[in-house]
């Protein structure tokens, strides 16, 4: 079962967390809890059963059990884990995993979105995530839970509640990278790659470098997936910052131009022109 959760609704909110060593032929014989209830086991294995459905979770697991759901657990040996009672709208989506709907994009917008159910960024959940590559990144987080713990200013819950929704966040991010097909994770690694070096005279030699991929490769990837070449979309990117660095900065144009990695302002004009249909120049005036 997949779930999902809206950020912009309402925050998750974690109201119990703390850290268990489950030992000696351990047996749960059976609860139902009123708040969702995340495992994140650090060591050993136990089985978990609930809903019809038995799951046995080792080391890196993760499971999700929802509120008002009763479950029993067991270990033969030992079970190390972080527990989570928390609050959130947590939707139910069948089998399949929901589609990423989202109005974030790079950049900023002219104009305000509106925060619609269509538009709202979406943190989905499973019942079982095995992630056991990630947890470099979630331990230090769960570390910084319990540091939070006894810390005495007013700050300290929200930071705590700010750093499990980033636990959440990543879960999700890892859910869905694991559901793409490889070619789809790579393409969006190359993307957000571009997107963090907009700066740079980035070309396909660079991204084959980085990557460690044939040209060929790469060009292939962009035509299946935005059906035009690696350059076009580079530049694309680049004029699209362009746009709204006219919109909202004190830049001028060869600022904006060096800015994004173009050493001829000229050819950065003609490209802005071809995209937009006006020039650099003629745009910056309409604005004002």
């Amino acid at each position: 079962m997949y779930y999902s959760l809206s950020f912009r609704d309402s925050m998750p909110w974690c109201v119990y967390f703390g850290q268990y060593r489950q030992s000696n032929h351990w047996e749960h014989r059976g609860k139902k809890l009123p708040f969702h209830l995340l495992i994140y086991v650090t060591g050993g294995s136990a089985v978990f059963n609930h809903s019809g459905s038995s799951y046995e979770v080792r080391t890196g697991d993760w499971l999700l059990i929802p509120r008002d759901t009763f479950y029993t657990a067991d270990t033969a040996d030992f079970c190390e884990y972080y527990y989570f009672h928390f609050t959130a709208n947590l939707m139910e989506c069948g089998d399949v995993l929901p589609e990423n709907k989202s109005g974030w994009g790079f950049g900023y917008s002219a104009e305000p979105q509106e925060n619609t159910a269509e538009n709202s960024t979406v943190c989905c959940l499973t019942d079982y995530m095995r992630f056991p590559e990630h947890s470099t990144v979630m331990l230090p987080l769960c570390a910084k839970l319990h540091h939070r713990l006894f810390k005495l200013q007013s700050e300290a819950e929200y930071e705590f509640q700010l750093i499990f929704g980033q636990i959440l966040l990543e879960l999700s991010k890892q859910l869905r990278n694991s559901a793409d097909p490889p070619s789809s994770a790579l393409v969006n690694k190359i993307v957000y790659y571009i997107h963090e070096n907009i700066s740079e005279p980035i070309t396909l030699n660079d991204l084959a470098e980085h990557f460690g991929l044939s040209k060929s490769y790469i060009l292939k990837l962009f035509r299946q997936t935005f059906n035009t070449t690696v350059t076009v979309y580079i530049n694309n990117v680049k004029l699209d910052n362009a746009l709204q660095l006219l919109l909202t900065s004190m830049m001028n144009i060869n600022e904006i131009s060096a800015f994004l990695g173009y050493t001829d302002s000229a050819y950065f004009s003609r490209l802005f022109k071809r995209r937009f249909g006006i020039c650099p120049s003629k745009y910056n005036q309409n604005i004002y």
